[in-house]
């Protein structure tokens, strides 16, 4: 089998520190026995051999030839052939020094590369390419910090210089988290790796980030640290990783790759050091600082879910434990709940139709700014200041707005007043802004949730069937009471619908004012009606119903209030029968 063989020879004349075009540098042989025979006449072998094949088998056949010949030990062959990764393999398995296929790999920028170290330290090319990629580094390094990025698009910025800068076929930014090691940003072709996570203990960015020292691997099939097969699955063979530092801490690493071995050079290594001094610093305040958001968005999508469950209790505000005083849309007072009494000492009767907010002069700006926020659905952080109380003391409070559609027919706003006096003085001591709002927030929280528990204690504990009731019928949420009265169990009755336990002669006239109610044509209705006990005994109930809105005035549910009036029609069922004894009598 005939091979076109050209042998890379190194020049006996000329300045051979000068890199000429790699192709006028290269003889061409037919065959291996004629690059023996030629290397005989010279009185040494070439530096290595390039072989062009059209097909991998052909590569794989001349390892073993040279193999044969002893040779392939002491020259090592690098192989031109087609984009195959299988035949890549191959011919790697085989013994080749390496595997290039145009147009992707860039053949003549990577012989030029790799020839560099054959023909002496560069001179006076190589001090200009140093003077050009310091000049790049530092241009770099301005872009970076004029930038004002989010985390992501700051990481990415990174990796995009770095590749510029070095040439490598990718760049990486790894951080460090808990075990593991994450790709967060990458380009080139490690493009599609982000997110994926490594083993500290298993790969050479952990033992980076162990050691806090640049580590550099110049071939994937000769270095143990490295995991070969992975490399091959990815066709990556070099790379060199330098940790990121932040107050002695390296929290992740700086990372290039390349498909060649020995594609980077002590240049590269410096540039990459530089560069991963300069972001360490940025990338870790700045993952700080995203984690810093996370947590708050968390925390304020919790607070948010927790106030729209309170929505459906919000006829229940008057005997809420937490002090509540609702304003129409003039500032006056419409409601003043209990605990606003105990906690202020004012009566309702006393300050109900007032627009006094007993707080100092300089803080009712302030909260008037609080009340038109939340009517034109601005973000609003909660007031504190000091309320004068009916003996003359004052008190710390924390005052917090919300919109209330309608109470008594009218709009405006619900204010929560909480006494943060203890509060108040545990937040002072607290001078981190992160500090402050995690105890807000976490104080806010426990308040409505304490709200939540003991408002659904009284919709549980009150006397009457109380029940929340969707568009079809099904009861979506019902209280001990309402199962007292029918007899079944809450799980049971939250598998029916009123339908199923109506009285068949009650059931029509039911029907048709439900559908009135939930068709908006009327806003309530009342009337007694039998249920069907589960036991199948009939009892008397008088009925009252209600809609049930969301902020947006869409019609969700409605609102039974249901009483057990079997004693009241037994009695009137005693009288009548009573009349109709004495009738006749009395008509005689």
């Amino acid at each position: 089998m005939a091979f076109m063989f050209t042998a890379l020879i190194p020049s006996s004349t000329g300045n051979t520190h000068t890199l000429p075009p790699v192709v006028a540098q290269l003889e061409q042989f037919p065959d291996i026995n004629s690059l023996i025979k030629h290397s005989a006449e010279r009185g040494a072998l070439p530096d290595a051999v390039l072989l062009v094949v059209d097909q991998g088998e052909q590569a794989v056949a001349a390892c073993h030839c040279l193999s044969e010949a002893a040779l392939l030990e002491r020259l090592p062959l690098v192989v031109i052939g087609p984009d195959d990764n299988a035949a890549r393999l191959a011919a790697l398995d085989a013994g080749a020094w390496d595997y290039l296929s145009p147009p992707r790999d860039g053949v003549e920028a990577r012989l030029q590369r790799w020839l560099q170290p054959k023909i002496g330290a560069s001179t006076g090319a190589g001090k200009a390419e140093d003077v050009e990629r310091l000049s790049r580094l530092i241009e770099a390094q301005a872009r970076i910090v004029s930038t004002k990025l989010d985390l992501e698009s700051l990481m990415q910025l990174v990796v995009d210089e770095v590749q510029t800068l070095t040439g490598a076929d990718g760049a990486v930014v790894e951080l460090a988290e808990g075990d593991e090691m994450v790709y967060r940003s990458a380009n080139g072709d490690a493009a599609g790796s982000i997110g994926v996570r490594l083993k500290i203990q298993s790969s050479l960015s952990g033992l980076c980030v162990r050691l806090g020292e640049v580590l550099k691997c110049d071939d994937s099939e000769l270095d143990p640290r490295v995991d070969r097969a992975a490399s091959r699955r990815v066709g990556l063979r070099s790379m060199v990783c330098t940790p990121l530092r932040h107050s002695g801490e390296v929290v992740g690493v700086l990372k290039i790759i390349g498909r060649q071995p020995h594609a980077f050079d002590a240049l590269d290594l410096k540039s990459l050091t530089i560069m991963g001094d300069i972001v360490a610093s940025a990338l870790y305040h700045e993952a700080v600082l995203e984690e810093r958001r996370a947590l708050l968005s968390d925390k304020e999508a919790a607070l948010s879910q927790l106030n729209r469950s309170n929505e459906r209790l919000r006829s229940l505000i008057s005997s809420a434990p937490i002090a509540m005083c609702a304003r129409d849309e003039a500032g006056r007072i419409i409601l003043w709940n209990a605990a606003a009494e105990r906690l202020l000492g004012y009566e309702a009767a006393d300050v109900e139709g007032l627009s006094e907010t007993f707080m100092p002069p300089e803080d009712e700006p302030a909260f008037k700014q609080l009340i038109e926020s939340q009517q034109v659905g601005l973000p609003t952080e909660p007031l504190r200041t000091r309320m004068k109380k009916q003996d003359g003391a004052t008190v710390d409070v924390s005052i917090t707005a919300a919109p209330f559609p309608e109470l008594d027919g009218q709009s405006g706003s619900i204010n929560l007043i909480l006494d943060i006096g203890e509060q108040l003085r545990l937040d002072m001591e607290r001078k981190q802004l992160r500090s402050r709002l995690e105890q807000q927030v976490a104080d806010r929280t426990a308040s409505l949730e304490e709200t939540t528990q003991k408002l659904e204690t009284i919709f549980e504990q009150t006397g009457v069937g109380l029940a929340l009731v969707g568009t079809d019928g099904r009861w979506l949420q019902v209280n001990q009471r309402l199962c007292d009265i029918v007899g079944y169990p809450k799980e049971e009755l939250l598998e029916l619908t009123f339908q199923n336990i109506t009285h068949e002669d009650d059931l029509e006239i039911d029907l048709a004012q439900a559908t009135k109610l939930f068709a908006g044509e009327i806003t309530s209705y009342s009337m007694d009606k039998r249920y069907i006990r589960k036991d199948g005994s009939v009892v008397w109930i008088s009925l009252t119903g209600s809609l049930h809105r969301d902020s947006n005035g869409q019609i969700i549910e409605a609102i039974a209030a249901i009483q057990d009036i079997s004693e009241r029609k037994r009695a009137q069922d005693a009288e009548h029968l009573f009349h109709r004894a004495l009738l006749p009598p009395l008509t005689a």
